[in-house]
């Protein structure tokens, strides 16, 4: 969307802003066909146990990090506090933060993306 709102000199934040809800509605959509063919065949579904509410409440709680930088970034292009760059430099160095916070970042982990970015 970026390289097409540069080419034709359009708006990328209302790009970004125009493709939410078909996204979120292929997203329903993507939802609805698994359930279905689940429901109708269901050795197409996961073979595992069935996990509990509770389980699923708790895993759910876990992504907050994420969800709030999604907010972040999109509310931020939507409101016109950044622009798009601005607010892929704001998730770059937010998700670093969580990464960092939850101790998945480690000094070895941390070379290894920069010397992947140098290469």
């Amino acid at each position: 969307m970026i390289l097409y709102g540069v080419l034709t000199q359009t708006s990328i934040r209302d790009l970004f802003i125009a493709r939410l809800l078909p996204g979120m509605l292929t997203i329903l959509g993507f939802m609805q066909v698994v359930t279905i063919i689940t429901r109708m065949h269901p050795r197409q579904g996961p073979t595992d146990n069935k996990t509990s509410g509770w389980d699923k409440a708790i895993t759910l709680l876990k992504t907050w990090p994420i969800l709030i930088l999604f907010g972040l970034i999109i509310g931020g292009i939507y409101l016109g506090v950044f622009t798009p760059t601005e607010a892929s430099g704001m998730g770059a160095v937010g998700a670093f933060l969580i990464a960092f916070i939850r101790r998945k970042m480690d000094r070895t982990r941390l070379l290894a993306a920069f010397r992947e970015t140098l290469r």
